[in-house]
């Protein structure tokens, strides 16, 4: 398992119905096309703090996300997320730990 993280900030005015649109149609499909996509996840900022969105994909290796994030079109969504008014965009690389390899849930 690895998990690709992506945090970034909305403009001030909240994020346009033209970028919810994108997001839906377009940003999200693209990622869940991607090969070894096991989970995608997103979340807001709730105490409206810096790094208003993160979003997680999880991947079933972390090859499979290497080739997404070396991607032209992983350039271009980030690129596109910067024209509908995104900023302090950046994202993260993890990799399963040695100690914890798969998720453990409470019994």
């Amino acid at each position: 398992m690895a998990l690709g993280i992506m945090n970034w900030n909305l403009p001030p005015s909240g994020p346009s119905d033209e970028y919810t649109q994108r997001a839906q149609t377009a940003w999200i499909p693209t990622v869940l096309r991607q090969a070894g996509v096991t989970e995608f996840r997103a979340y807001r900022n709730p105490h409206d703090h810096h790094l208003h969105v993160m979003v997680e994909t999880e991947f079933d290796s972390l090859d499979h996300l290497n080739a997404w994030v070396n991607s032209d079109e992983y350039a271009q969504l980030k690129n596109e997320l910067a024209e509908y008014g995104a900023t302090d965009i950046s994202d993260q690389t993890w990799d399963a730990s040695p100690v914890v390899p798969l998720p453990i849930r409470p019994t």
